[in-house]
């Protein structure tokens, strides 16, 4: 199916014309690996063209694609290069890619490389016991807190910024815990730590201030999913938004050749990430993380949304997974994206319909993004 581009009343007229088939053009490119048929998607196609057309209009280029898919042989009959092999939703089947794949590396090498495995600040592992400690009060959350000056800063910016949009200023984390609530603010924390000592890797493979954009855009989004069909504590669905990818950052940090390996192959053939991964390594980033995250005892939802976003079929029991996937599809359909290759990968079937979302909720979670979005990369990322 070939995907109708659609302009909205205003574009259609001057110089909205040209911006309109210029955003129907990007979008046809980003959208290449999605299933034109299915009406999450569709709809999640209006909102990206609408995007890319108020970007353009006020001059800035949205996400670009390095390579075009006729210069790469990508798969694809659109593209027209050679057909995609059956596999995941359309793509090259990622078992067959480790399977064709030369030199096998297992992720248990990254984690003991030489590379020095950040350790969990002190505060981090007592927060955790404090939070699990069904006799904690909000009192005990906040005393453990204010025990580190930068996680105190952090979490207040985050609880004065437009993500919640409190009518007036929080000043104390006990204030904090408070209204949000102590094991919600505990989750928070936790992210918080796990974003900072990743914050300062360096850059060479990869622009961290788009990463970084890119994952709170998720966890905005997840949280927003989350609260749209009712699911408890939306807070550590932002978490696990937040550090859905940090697998990749940290492959950057420990193996940057590898990370670069990997992002060559992704444009060039035009793919998304985590299919190159399957084909460079035999395993991506989803798995890297889930794992550091297990090794640091976080909650095994929280790891497992983030192990699984790729393939939420895989869980069974934890709705993390479905709410991350959701919620990476759409910020990089929105052309919120991490890395250079800016494919929106496929939505999961499964996972659509097991959340309980409706084509229509896209949009109400959409609304407002944009301005939220900016806010809260200047209060997180300076």
């Amino acid at each position: 199916m070939m995907w109708e581009t659609r302009f909205s009343a205003n574009a259609r007229t001057g110089g909205g014309q040209e911006l309109a088939e210029e955003a129907g053009r990007i979008c046809e490119r980003r959208f290449r690996h999605a299933d034109a048929g299915h009406p999450a998607t569709q709809e999640l196609r209006r909102l990206a063209e609408r995007w890319c057309v108020r970007d353009l209009t006020a001059g800035r280029r949205p996400f670009a694609f390095v390579h075009t898919p006729e210069a790469t042989g990508a798969c694809g009959a659109e593209g027209g290069g050679r057909p995609c092999a059956p596999g995941l939703h359309g793509l090259p089947s990622v078992h067959g890619l480790q399977d064709s794949a030369g030199e096998r590396e297992d992720p248990l090498d990254v984690l003991q490389t030489d590379f020095s495995l950040p350790s969990l600040p002190l505060v981090v592992m007592e927060l955790q016991k404090t939070v699990a400690d069904p006799e904690s009060s909000a009192a005990d959350v906040a005393a453990v807190v204010a025990k580190d000056a930068g996680l105190t800063a952090f979490l207040l910016r985050l609880v004065n910024s437009a993500f919640y949009s409190f009518p007036s200023q929080i000043d104390t984390i006990s204030r904090a815990v408070a209204i949000v609530g102590t094991r919600q603010l505990g989750q928070l924390a936790l992210g918080a730590c796990v974003m900072d000592m990743f914050r300062h890797v360096p850059g060479k493979v990869m622009d961290l201030t788009a990463f970084w954009k890119h994952s709170i855009a998720v966890g905005m989004l997840s949280r927003r999913l989350a609260e749209r069909v009712r699911l408890p504590e939306p807070e550590r669905f932002f978490v696990c938004g937040l550090l859905h990818d940090i697998g990749f950052v940290m492959l950057c940090a420990a193996k940057p050749r590898k990370a670069a390996e990997v992002l060559r192959v992704a444009q060039e053939r035009s793919v998304p990430l985590f299919v190159a991964e399957a084909e460079v390594m035999g395993y991506d980033h989803a798995r890297l993380g889930g794992m550091l995250l297990r090794k640091w005892n976080f909650p095994f939802p929280l790891a497992a949304g983030v192990l699984h976003h790729h393939l939420p079929e895989k869980s069974a029991q934890f709705t993390e997974p479905l709410i991350v996937h959701v919620a990476d599809v759409m910020a990089k359909a929105l052309g919120i994206c991490a890395t250079p290759e800016a494919y929106v990968p496929p939505l999961s079937p499964d996972a659509w319909s097991r959340t309980g979302l409706a084509p229509e909720d896209l949009g109400a979670v959409e609304r407002g993004l944009y301005e939220v979005l900016e806010d809260m990369c200047r209060s997180l990322l300076g």
